[in-house]
């Protein structure tokens, strides 16, 4: 990964080069206390070069002109989403987060948006991706977020999630999983054509997928 520990402490000189969950407002976000779920820094970078891999896998024989990334914190995975767009966007609530991710990644394109309404116009994208986003909008703002995603996506465009589905043992506060059903009924009429959990992140020790990832397509398509 790109953003280096150094980089975070310029941002917050106490950081511990993580993330814990706290509110803002209404919203979900993080604090440089935690990080993002891994036991240790190799199996930490194996889970974001698999995470990398399967959005390049899904996207990469596509045209995107012009791409949204809602949920892009300190913008890990915005580098990814914008080599394979031609005008990448990535909006986040957390000021501090996009501070460390201008540093980093200063030719891209971070906007702090709080999330209830996306300052664009109907029918802006090809693509809109969240990565375990979704699952942090509580249950009296999650429908008005996705009407959100489908009116500034293109009639022809594509979602790409990575949400968690699964129930959890031990539920957390800031954790609504949603099923794949739930996202297809909001989506519609798209279709949802890629389904699974990233396998390879499962297998690693101590680790599971940190979501369901999740295409959808105007028209059922490959395989």
């Amino acid at each position: 990964m790109r953003v280096a520990t150094h980089v975070w402490r310029r941002v917050d000189s106490k950081s511990t080069a993580g993330m814990a969950w706290k509110r803002q407002g209404e919203h979900i976000t993080f604090k440089w206390d935690g990080f993002v779920d891994a036991p240790d820094v190799p199996i930490l970078l194996a889970r974001h070069n698999y995470e990398v891999a399967i959005i390049r896998r899904l996207l990469r024989a596509r045209t995107i002109r012009r791409s949204l990334e809602l949920g892009c914190g300190f913008g890990r995975l915005s580098p990814t989403f914008a080599e394979l767009s031609q005008d990448h966007t990535a909006v986040d609530i957390n000021a501090s987060a996009l501070q460390a991710a201008r540093i980093a990644y200063p030719e891209l394109d971070f906007r702090e948006v709080d999330g209830d309404h996306l300052p664009f116009a109907n029918d802006t994208f090809d693509l809109l991706a969240t990565w375990t986003v979704a699952q942090h909008i509580p249950p009296q703002k999650i429908d008005h977020a996705m009407s959100e995603i489908r009116r500034v996506l293109r009639p022809d465009g594509i979602v790409l999630l990575c949400e968690e589905t699964r129930p959890a043992e031990r539920p957390a506060a800031h954790v609504w999983p949603r099923d794949e059903s739930f996202y297809s009924g909001r989506l519609q009429p798209l279709a949802l054509t890629h389904s699974a959990f990233i396998e390879e992140i499962d297998r690693l020790p101590g680790m599971f997928s940190p979501g369901r990832v999740m295409l959808f397509e105007p028209t059922v398509a490959r395989s």
